[in-house]
């Protein structure tokens, strides 16, 4: 995923922070800093905490221009979170902001360095779950909470991500400290919202969804103001002057389309292999000095297991075979040496091919006996049977691609040939990930239902459990 490097970075800050906490609240704002600072080349400045503090703010706006641009909504919710964090500690008014890195004991120094060596070789890698980034960000606040504000600020803000919505509005929601002694205003654009609800510790605004702008492909970015009416007095509170300190709020609005999902299916069908030589059978019957009709039925199989008939060639035809006759009669019965012999041949008699199935087939001759210069002669009959025989073999071949995009909420579905193998299904989501699946599953956008007995496919698109979790 895009800006994998600030995620590496989140993951060293988190695991030193906690090192940080149990010696002093102010490592923290160390953490913090150099969380800002590139640890490609970590550079640590020997100037105050609140300048190196301010110098994390450009760098933390580059994540977020950089998490819009390639829909990194988890990138984006982080440094979002941080950016207001960021704010709300320059703005604290501690005198802490005015130390410089010398001014730190001995021990804040070496975890201080310590911390820059691990910022240094996170570039190597650190996977991070979502539900890890929730608790650091969670831990990032509780110690937030602990801090000496010298005034109202906002520390969170919520939803930071949106996604497409028929609703008429969305609610903002922004917490912090003091909220409601400092008359909280919000403007997106030229517009000033309406303040909904106004708590010591909370401010919620209203967005109508008109001001939102879902582009069918790429993520947005809605900019917004938050302006907070601070007191700062002399002495007794004599002479109290107002000030007022901005924030700004962002919000990553979702493409239309969840995606684009191209399938492809693999399809099995079997195919025949014929034997590259035709089958001959030579089927007869004598009825002896029988008088009457008297028949035989023979049958007829593949050559060997696994091989079928094709009952389409089965037939009786005549045959070229040498001359069966004596010299003297070759010149007129066989011209060349050869004799065509009829399909059926023999006194008396007939024959018949019956059923023919795939497994075999079954030949039926008659014959009978009849008189001839005062005596018994045999009927008989002869008939020649040809064939071709095949084997079935698998053939699988794959099925163009199709593609269809699919938005939030709806979901799509193909029906496949029943001799469809297997199906191929790739997801290319807004945010430049690919997911691939080959049945039921369930990504982080979607959810896949494929049946298969019917070969029906069923992709449907849902919000991701990430973004309400990071909202």
């Amino acid at each position: 995923m895009a800006l994998q490097f600030f995620l590496r970075v989140v993951a060293g800050f988190l695991h030193v922070l906690l090192r940080c906490v149990a010696q002093s609240r102010v490592l923290f704002l160390c953490a913090l800093l150099a969380f800002a600072a590139p640890p490609a080349h970590a550079q640590f400045d020997t100037g105050t905490m609140g300048a190196l503090l301010v110098s994390a703010g450009p760098i933390v706006d580059d994540a977020i221009e950089k998490a819009g641009n390639e829909g990194d909504y988890i990138t984006f919710r982080i440094a979002s979170e941080l950016k207001l964090l960021i704010e709300g500690m320059r703005l604290a008014g501690n005198d802490l902001l005015n130390r410089t890195f010398t001014e730190l004991d001995d021990s804040q120094q070496q975890v201080f360095q310590n911390l820059r060596v691990t910022l240094e070789g996170l570039q190597e890698g650190v996977a991070m779950q979502v539900s890890e980034i929730r608790a650091g960000i969670d831990q990032m606040h509780q110690i937030s909470n602990d801090w000496q504000f010298a005034g109202p600020t906002v520390l969170r803000s919520s939803p930071a991500i949106q996604a497409p919505t028929n609703s008429e509005n969305v609610f903002i929601v922004f917490r912090g400290l003091s909220l409601d002694t400092a008359n909280p205003r919000l403007t997106v654009g030229e517009r000033d919202l309406e303040r909904v609800q106004l708590e010591q510790n909370e401010a919620t605004f209203l967005l109508p969804t008109e001001l939102l702008s879902f582009d069918q492909t790429t993520v947005g970015l809605l900019r917004g103001t938050l302006v907070l009416t601070t007191q700062s007095c002399a002495f007794l509170k004599f002479r109290c002057k107002s000030n007022e300190i901005a924030f700004e709020y962002v919000l990553m609005t979702l493409p239309k389309i969840v995606a684009k999902v191209t399938v492809m299916a693999t399809t099995v069908a079997e195919e025949r292999v014929y034997e590259n030589r035709e089958r001959y059978r030579q089927f007869g019957f004598s009825s002896g000095d029988q008088t009457k009709w008297n028949s035989r039925t023979f049958t007829q199989g593949p050559h060997a297991p696994g091989w079928f008939i094709d009952t389409d060639s089965v037939i009786s035809r005549s045959r070229i075979v040498p001359c069966p006759v004596s010299s003297f009669l070759a010149v007129s019965q066989c011209p060349n040496g050869k004799y065509n012999e009829p399909a059926q041949f023999g006194r008396n008699g007939d024959a018949s091919i019956q059923s023919p199935l795939p497994t075999g087939f079954s030949v039926k001759i008659r014959a009978k006996g009849y008189v001839k210069n005062f005596s018994t002669k045999a009927g008989e009959r002869r008939i020649n049977v040809f064939w071709k025989e095949f084997k079935l073999e698998k053939q699988r071949s794959n099925e163009a691609p199709v593609s269809q995009e699919i938005a939030w909420g709806k979901s799509t579905d193909w029906q496949f040939p029943l001799s469809t193998e297997a199906v191929r299904i790739e997801i290319a989501s807004f945010d430049g990930t690919t997911y691939v699946a080959s049945g039921n599953d369930g990504g982080n956008f979607f959810e896949i239902d494929y049946n298969a007995g019917t070969k029906q496919l069923i992709v449907r698109a849902k919000q991701p459990t990430d973004i309400a979790d990071l909202n």
